[in-house]
């Protein structure tokens, strides 16, 4: 143990800074008031590790087995969950040794205010959900900017769709010619 107020009682264990504990064996806490307990976990700043194999940093708290909790108010409570950004939504889990809803979780609340809520979410069968709209493309390569393209939901996509031009119904502009031809054009019927 290395600083002021700071605790190894863990096995092998190790901590540093101030007033940091680390409890678990082979547990590393570190900076101010940091907690390692989960065996083999890792806290950084003012966090807790409290999963077994667990890594929390900043403000985080890591309570699931293999999880990593990373910002302010962030909680990972989930097996092999990892959270980043600020006070996100608390995902269920019974026990530290069992998946959560959600593999992955970015947090976008407000911990001034007390205010908890996700920018984004991605579930164990790949499905991710986001709190605004999805962007695709560039014109720089990199982040969103005046070449990228806003995607569409199913149901846009459908209510388009369900508008389709017919007889009574037709584009508002003329189709003057097809693959190159003009005049009729008929379908040969198979």
């Amino acid at each position: 143990a290395i600083g002021s107020g700071v605790s190894a009682i863990g096995f092998a264990s190790h901590a540093e800074g101030n007033g940091s504990v680390a409890e678990g064996i082979l547990a590393h806490a570190e900076g101010q008031d940091s907690v390692a307990t989960g065996y083999a976990s890792h806290a950084e700043s003012s966090s807790e590790a409290n999963g077994d194999y667990s890594h929390a940093e900043g403000y985080g708290i890591a309570d699931g087995d293999y999880s990593h909790a990373s910002g302010n108010g962030t909680w990972a409570v989930g097996r092999s969950q990892t959270v980043i950004g600020e006070a996100n939504l608390e995902d269920s889990a019974p026990d530290s040794a069992t998946r959560g809803t959600y593999v992955a979780i970015v947090g976008n609340g407000d911990m001034d205010a007390g205010e908890y809520s996700n920018a984004s979410t991605l579930d164990w069968e790949g499905n991710a959900w986001f709190a605004g709209d999805v962007y695709v493309g560039s014109t720089e390569g990199f982040n969103r900017d005046e070449g990228s393209q806003k995607l569409a939901t199913e149901e846009y996509v459908n209510s388009s769709i369900e508008n389709k031009y017919d007889e009574n119904n037709p584009p508002p502009y003329p189709v003057t010619s097809v693959q190159g031809e003009t005049g009729d054009v008929t379908f040969a019927s198979e």
